[in-house]
């Protein structure tokens, strides 16, 4: 057998063995799905709650004042120093009170927009609610304290929190569908290996084991009658006293039928001839 045809039998799978490797990614699947889903039933969930606030000058500040100040704010120093305050963690205790829950179940996160004096306020919390409620909250107390820091500047509200709480995560249909595909690639992939090397195994004896040649055997076979029709003898007999019984057998029966007998001696035995002898011969003396 060829190498290539020994390589094309390898790749080739019988029927059984490609719905062997169906039904396994199959199970795969759902068995991934289904971990998914009770992942997801067991995680609690997360809700994101969003503002935005700006840094502008004060309303008292003096008009001739005010392209000086909008200068300082361009630079982007004051915005920074106001989010670096807005997202401390002095400001969970009070929002968590606001929102009824743990101090440890919220986080807060705030960062200024680049080239602008915008700043971008988040909380995360176990319930819409509470991220709304918990981030105005931090707002409101935070805000003197960036007005102090910052400058001669206020911190304005641009967009409320309210209504702004969205879900964390990747959708659950979309991650059970994740699992499910990732299950029937393992589960169908590890079942065509497992059969191919099975297969190899099987290919690698046979080919260790060569078939007979029928005409070969039909040849042999041919030789052995031949044989046996040219041997007189049986296979494994030898010659002894008693094969040479009928050849003895068959010399005395022609003696017989001549009328002679041979004794030990080897002399002819047989019917006494008339002489001086016996009773019945003449008497032929003078």
């Amino acid at each position: 057998m060829t190498t290539v045809g020994v390589g094309v039998e390898e790749n080739k799978l019988s029927g059984r063995a490609l719905l062997v490797v169906v039904v396994v990614g199959i199970v795969c699947a759902l068995a991934g799905a289904s971990a998914a889903y009770l992942v997801l039933s067991s995680q609690e969930p997360r809700f994101r709650a969003e503002t935005q606030v700006a840094l502008l000058p004060a309303r008292n500040t003096p008009p001739e004042d005010l392209s000086n100040y909008w200068e300082a704010l361009s630079r982007g120093q004051a915005a920074r120093i106001a989010a670096e305050v807005l997202g401390q963690r002095r400001w969970l205790g009070p929002a968590a009170q606001a929102a009824g829950v743990a101090t440890e179940s919220i986080r807060l996160a705030a960062g200024a927009v680049a080239d602008t004096t915008l700043i971008d306020v988040s909380m995360e919390a176990g319930s819409a609610a509470a991220a709304e409620i918990g981030l105005d909250t931090a707002v409101r107390e935070a805000r003197p304290v960036v007005e102090e820091v910052s400058g001669p500047f206020a911190l304005e509200v641009v967009q409320s929190a309210a209504g702004s709480a969205e879900e964390l995560g990747v959708a659950s249909n979309q991650l059970i569908a994740v699992a499910g595909a990732t299950g029937l690639l393992i589960g169908g992939g590890l079942a065509l290996m497992v059969l191919r090397r099975r297969a190899r195994r099987q290919l690698a004896r046979r080919v260790a084991t060569p078939t007979p040649d029928p005409l070969e055997s039909r040849e042999r076979s041919a030789r052995a009658a031949t044989s046996k029709a040219e041997d007189p003898l049986p296979a494994g007999r030898t010659v002894g006293v008693t094969d040479k019984m009928p050849a003895v057998n068959g010399r005395a029966s022609a003696a017989a039928a001549n009328g002679t007998s041979s004794g030990h001696n080897g002399r002819p035995v047989g019917p006494p001839s008339p002489g001086r002898d016996h009773p019945s011969a003449p008497d032929r003396r003078p």
